[in-house]
């Protein structure tokens, strides 16, 4: 990261109070991008304009392809939005620092690059009546490290609240039902029914431990992807085969229809944690004697159920990378990270994952090779 040292911005300033000639001299000198501009107002085409060498070389663009201030901002913001949130702000500091008699702003900034991908930027601005300096340090690589560090210390966070509570709640279940049936002359039939609850939360208590495992995987980088044939009969099949207490539990009617199914090679283990995933969810929302069904169209292998549906806002949060745990038709727990894993893994196989939902007429998930 380049940074100003007071000499560099006295230099600067001091040409302020001479020509822009020489500041003009003075910015193809100094290492970083510049444009050097006369504006009447904020919002008016440039009086003249000035780009340096480094700042034609890391944007792509020369004074003839940007005459004027909306140009710039179009071309290099290109998404209205943050365009117009861009604009505002910078706007607003000047206004700031002219109330305050100062000749110096500074933002921060994701600009588009001619053929290249969006970078963040830190934009020093120092001005004298109508007179700017723009200067443009690269500061993505700083930027992209401290969002990092926060979805790790997210991550972490959202970890220990699991281990610290979800996990305890089936872990303290087991410990109890196990209690009562060993202290406790029980008949055959209350025996079987807590075997039969026993055997509910050591499933859930599976789940959450493999789900866990794999979000630790893929947050430490662990995982390696190795494409392979795949007969996905057989694939879903066995998870089926998992799942089967809890299907029967709910006396759910499961359905495959693959047989003519032909992706590209994928990882196996990756499609097994999603499918696995999609499967789970299905079951918690789908309620007694409703169906879940695994199809393909059109070279996309969907997964569709019959269960409460998801409402628009849901879907939303899940796109947005939101952590949501909703109870299931039979108050089955999950952790809030599932779809999550779902979206991630089939991200690192390109794959996409897209969900359709009516409320209380059941969800369709599509996974696009």
């Amino acid at each position: 990261m380049i940074n100003f040292n007071s000499v560099e911005e006295e230099i600067i300033m001091d040409t302020f109070f001479k020509s822009k000639e020489d500041v003009i001299k003075v910015a193809d000198f100094l290492p970083y991008p510049f444009i050097i501009t006369e504006i009447e107002t904020f919002d008016s085409s440039f009086e003249s304009l000035f780009f340096n060498e480094n700042l034609i070389q890391e944007f792509g663009y020369t004074t003839k392809e940007i005459p004027d201030v909306d140009t710039w901002y179009e071309l290099l913001y290109p998404d209205e939005n943050y365009r117009n949130e861009i604009r505002e702000t910078w706007n607003g500091k000047l206004l700031e620092a002219i109330s305050k008699n100062e000749q110096v702003i500074k933002i921060k900034a994701r600009l588009k690059p001619k053929d290249k991908d969006e970078k963040w930027y830190e934009i020093k601005t120092f001005f004298f009546d109508n007179f700017f300096v723009l200067a443009f340090v690269d500061i993505n690589n700083e930027v992209i490290l401290q969002q990092k560090l926060s979805q790790i210390n997210l991550n972490n966070e959202r970890m220990l609240s699991i281990l610290g509570h979800d996990l305890r709640n089936p872990i303290a279940n087991l410990t109890a039902i196990s209690s009562l049936a060993a202290e406790n002359d029980i008949s055959n039939e209350e025996f079987k029914e807590m075997v039969k609850i026993i055997h509910q939360e050591s499933n859930l208590l599976l789940e959450m431990i493999e789900t866990i495992l794999n979000w630790t995987k893929l947050n430490f980088n662990t995982v390696t992807v190795t494409p392979v044939t795949i007969d996905y009969n057989k694939l879903v099949n066995g998870i089926i085969d998992f799942y089967s207490s809890m299907i029967q539990n709910k006396h759910i009617a499961v359905n495959v229809d693959l047989d003519n199914f032909h992706s590209k090679e994928c990882d196996p283990e990756i499609m097994t944690v999603i499918i696995r995933n999609l499967l789970s969810n299905a079951i918690k929302f789908t309620p007694e004697y409703g169906s879940i069904s695994f199809y393909n169209q059109n070279n996309v292998l969907i997964v569709e159920d019959s269960g409460v549906g998801m409402s628009a806002e849901k879907i939303n949060s899940i796109n947005a990378d939101e952590y949501v745990s909703t109870y299931g038709t039979e108050n089955e727990k999950g952790i809030g990270i599932g779809l999550q894993l779902v979206k991630r893994f089939a991200a690192m196989v390109d794959c996409k994952i897209d969900f359709e939902s009516i409320p209380e007429k059941g969800t369709k998930v599509k996974i696009l090779f």
